[in-house]
C-alpha cells in the first residue's frame, strides 16, 4: 500500500521571533489552509489568522507566523481540522498515512502524540453518546467517564517521565475533565429536543456530576472548560429555583446574576460566559428589555472589551437599525441649529438627560469632574434634553450649573432617538461616538465610573 506522508514542521527563526512553518502535504494539492490562535466567544471563535495560503500542486507550502508563548493553534485545511500545541522558537512535524494514523517528532512531540491519541487533536471524531435511541443515564455516565479515565492513563502512560509542559499538562486535563462534564449535561438534551423524553424522565440526581466541578484559572486556554463552565452556571442558576423554566426570561436573568456571583474573581471567564449568553440571547431569544439591560451591564463591566461592537453590531441589526454613523441636528439654548458633524475629530460623549429624571441630575457633579480630567483632550460633552419644556430644560441648567454644549430634542425627534439611541429604555443613558463619527454604543459607562475615562481615552488612543 502506498503511503501518503503529511510533514507539517514548525521552525523558529529567534532572529525575527517568528515561526516557520513547512508543509508536504500530498492529500491536498492547491488547497487553502489557514493558521488560528485565541478562538473564543470573544471574538465568535473566529479567532485571530497568523498565517494563511495554499499549498502547490504537490501539496507544499512554507510560511512564517508569529507564535509569541505555547498554547493550542489550529489547523484548517480542505476539510480537516487538527488542534496541534505549538511552543514559539521550536521544530514540531506530523506524519500522516493513508489510514490517517500520526505520528509527532520535535519539541512538541509528546505534548502532540498525546493530543492525538486521546482524540483530542480532532474532537469532532468522538463519539460523545453511547446512542440516542434509548435514555440510559447510567450507561451514558459509565461511557463518559471511560473516556476521561481512558485520557488521562494516555497522559500517564506517554508522559510518564514528565517532560511535557506544566502548561500543556494543566491544559489537557482541563480538556479532558470539561468534555465530561459538558457532554454529560448535554445528553439528555438531546433526547429531550428529539421529543424522547421531558424533564419529568431526568432522574433527580443526574446532574450530581457538577458537584466535582472546579474553576480554572482565567489563562486556561482551553474552550471546552468556557463550554462546561456555561453549563454549569446554568445548573446552578435553575438549582436555585427549580419553578424557573430552562429558557425563560427570568431563567435568563437568574443565569447572569450567578455568572457575576460565581465569576467575580474570574473577570476573563465572566467576560467570555458573558459574550456568549448575549449572543444566544439576541441571535435567539426576543426578551428585548432583558437584553438591553444586560447589554448596558456588560459595557458598563467590560467597557475596553472589543466584544462590545460584536453584541451592539447584531442587536442593532436585530433592531432594524442599520446606521452606525448617527446625522441629526438639534437646536442649543440660543435657538441655532448644531449638527453632529461640527464635532468630527473628538471623541464624543454624549449625556442623555432631564429634569425629571433625578439620577441624571445626581450625575451631573461626575460630569463635571470626568470633563475636567479631559479638558486637554479632543473630547466634547454633549447634554441632549429630552421630554422637558423648553423652560423646565434651561431652568435645570442654571439650577444645577451644568456647563458644556446643551442640546434640545423635541417630540418630532424621538423616533430617531429612540432607534438610534435606545432612548426609549430608560434614563440615564450615555452614547459614545468615535472622532470618524462612528456611534461607538449606545450604553457608555455613567461618568463616575472609572471605565468611562478609560472607554474615552482608548478612542482618543485610535
Amino acid at each position: 500500500m502506498n503511503k501518503t506522508l503529511f510533514f507539517l514542521i514548525f521552525l523558529c527563526n529567534i532572529s525575527f521571533a517568528q515561526t516557520k512553518l513547512e508543509g508536504n502535504l500530498a492529500s491536498f494539492p492547491s488547497t487553502q489552509y489557514s493558521i488560528i490562535i485565541d478562538q473564543s466567544s470573544l471574538n465568535e471563535y473566529k479567532g485571530k489568522s497568523v498565517g494563511e495560503g495554499t499549498t502547490d500542486n504537490k501539496g507544499q507550502f512554507n510560511i512564517k507566523i508569529d507564535i509569541k508563548t505555547e498554547n493550542p493553534i489550529s489547523l484548517f485545511i480542505g476539510n480537516l481540522f487538527f488542534s496541534l500545541w505549538a511552543k514559539p522558537n521550536s521544530t514540531m512535524s506530523i506524519l500522516e498515512n493513508v489510514n490517517s494514523h500520526y505520528t509527532f517528532s520535535g519539541a512538541t512531540i509528546i505534548e502532540n502524540t498525546i493530543l492525538f491519541k486521546s482524540g483530542l487533536m480532532q474532537p469532532y471524531k468522538v463519539a460523545k453518546n453511547i446512542g440516542l435511541d434509548n435514555y440510559n443515564p447510567n450507561k451514558q455516565i459509565a461511557y463518559l467517564d471511560s473516556i476521561e479515565n481512558g485520557r488521562l492513563q494516555i497522559l500517564k502512560t506517554i508522559d510518564n517521565d514528565n517532560k511535557a509542559s506544566q502548561k500543556f499538562r494543566s491544559y489537557y486535563k482541563t480538556e479532558v475533565f470539561s468534555f465530561t462534564h459538558f457532554n454529560k449535561n448535554q445528553y439528555p438534551a438531546f433526547l429531550k429536543a428529539s421529543n424522547k423524553i421531558t424533564d419529568k424522565d431526568i432522574q433527580k440526581d443526574y446532574f450530581n456530576f457538577w458537584n466535582k466541578f472546579k474553576l480554572e484559572n482565567d489563562s486556561t486556554a482551553s474552550n471546552s472548560y468556557q463550554n462546561a463552565l456555561g453549563n454549569f452556571i446554568e445548573y446552578k442558576a435553575l438549582e436555585k429555583d427549580s419553578n424557573n423554566k430552562a429558557g425563560s426570561e427570568q431563567a435568563w436573568h437568574e443565569i447572569f446574576r450567578t455568572a457575576d456571583s460565581i465569576l467575580q474573581e474570574y473577570p476573563i471567564s465572566l467576560q467570555k460566559q458573558k459574550t456568549d449568553y448575549l449572543l444566544l440571547l439576541i441571535k435567539y431569544f426576543n426578551f428585548s428589555n432583558l437584553t438591553a439591560n444586560e447589554i448596558d451591564i456588560y459595557i458598563r463591566q467590560f467597557p475596553l472589551s472589543s466584544s462590545i461592537l460584536i453584541i451592539e453590531d447584531l442587536w442593532n441589526k436585530k433592531q432594524g437599525i442599520e446606521s452606525t454613523i448617527p446625522s441629526f441636528q438639534l437646536k442649543n439654548i440660543d435657538g441655532k441649529l448644531v449638527d453632529i458633524k461640527d464635532f468630527r475629530g473628538k471623541v464624543i460623549y454624549i449625556d442623555f438627560w432631564g429634569s425629571w429624571c433625578k439620577a441624571c441630575l445626581i450625575n451631573m457633579p461626575h460630569a463635571e469632574q470626568l470633563k475636567q480630567k479631559l479638558k486637554d483632550e479632543d473630547v466634547a460633552f454633549l447634554y441632549i434634553n429630552f421630554y422637558d419644556t423648553n423652560e423646565k430644560w434651561t431652568t435645570a441648567i442654571k439650577k444645577y450649573n451644568i456647563e458644556g454644549t446643551h442640546l434640545k430634542a423635541e417630540k418630532s425627534d424621538e423616533e430617531f432617538f429612540n432607534s438610534k439611541f435606545n432612548i426609549n429604555q430608560g434614563f440615564p443613558r450615555y452614547a459614545l461616538i468615535d472622532k470618524k463619527g462612528k456611534l461607538i454604543t449606545v450604553s457608555a459607562p455613567q461618568p463616575q465610573d472609572k471605565s468611562a475615562y478609560d472607554l474615552i481615552q482608548k478612542y482618543l488612543n485610535e
